[in-house]
């Protein structure tokens, strides 16, 4: 039986321990931070830039499928705008998270999904992007691995903006969110998201196996969840257009690299 990967991306969810800007918040506090029109704007943006084409390419395997957590109460016109990319692609679907739900909101419909065969489960932020022929090659290649086992993407790049452009520069992040996931077996699938943090997975015990390759995109931008001084534009060399271009052409393909450096350095009010 083929192997089932389901990726997960938590959209801009109001619920515990979400986002590192609004923990200790109340949810009325936390909605006027995360919500606020100027920087769902933006989010929207990355997302078509930066994350859905890479998973339009996964999206050519035929038993994957990927869920997008929003809140029940997610402002309009940015859900129906959601909306309209899940219609458009029968692979993407939406998961509503109600006011006392949380990430493991998604699990029933991870679990429809994948019935009794062997499955993935990964995740994905919103505005990163894996490379899609080289993750799943690692991902099916390494699939007869034991239950419980994760799969880290430890290479990639980062993208971020810079004086007069963007900077593009090699990383090594083991426990990477992008591209994270665990193997498992139905009917009593694991998510990615049932093991916690993820910079505490390696002191848990559970088997890792740690995949070479330049395998993800991260981003870095004015609506980033923890910003740091370190990430003013002026402390980073830009990259040329065309070195760009080639990065993306190779390793990312369907990203296009106006949008992407749009997305990047586009002020958020």
């Amino acid at each position: 039986m083929a192997l089932k990967i389901a990726g997960i991306t938590r959209y801009s969810v109001i619920a515990e321990r979400s986002f590192a800007a609004t923990r200790g918040l109340d949810e009325n506090t936390a909605r006027k931070v995360v919500w606020r029109p100027e920087r769902l704007a933006h989010r929207e943006q990355l997302f078509r830039a930066i994350a859905l084409p890479s998973l339009d390419a996964l999206a050519r395997y035929e038993h994957f499928r990927h869920f997008i957590l929003i809140s029940e109460d997610f402002p309009q016109p940015f859900k129906r705008a959601l909306e309209a990319m899940a219609t458009s692609r029968a692979w993407l679907q939406i998961v509503e998270v109600g006011p006392q739900g949380d990430f493991s909101s998604v699990n029933a419909n991870i679990a429809n999904f994948v019935g009794e065969a062997k499955a993935f489960v990964f995740r994905l932020d919103d505005d990163d992007a894996l490379a899609p022929a080289a993750y799943l090659d690692a991902v099916l290649s390494n699939a007869g691995c034991r239950e419980g086992t994760v799969l880290s993407a430890d290479e990639g790049y980062m993208i971020r903006p810079a004086w007069n452009g963007v900077s593009l520069v090699k990383e090594r992040i083991p426990f990477n969110s992008a591209g994270l996931g665990v193997y498992s077996h139905g009917p009593k699938v694991i998510s990615i998201h049932d093991l916690g943090n993820q910079n505490k997975i390696g002191a848990k015990g559970h088997p890792v196996i740690h995949i070479s390759g330049r395998l993800w995109l991260r981003s870095k931008h004015e609506s980033s969840d923890t910003m740091m001084k370190s990430w003013k534009r002026w402390r980073y060399f830009p990259v040329s257009k065309a070195s760009l271009e080639r990065c993306l052409r190779d390793n990312f393909p369907g990203l296009d690299v106006g949008s992407v450096i749009d997305a990047i350095v586009t002020p958020v009010g």
